[in-house]
């Protein structure tokens, strides 16, 4: 049983440390579309 939750700490550690890498570069990502839109306005009409 311990280990079992042991596991799961594990995972949710695992998944956290994902998700904190993907927002980082999704932030980028989108800091980039932003740069570019500013460049060339026409682009925001393609953004939601």
């Amino acid at each position: 049983m311990a280990q079992l939750r042991n596991q799961n700490r594990l995972m949710s550690i695992k998944i956290y440390r994902i998700q904190k890498t993907f927002r980082k570069s999704f932030e980028m990502f989108f800091l980039h579309i932003k740069k570019f839109a500013e460049k060339y306005g026409n682009i925001m009409m393609f953004l939601p």
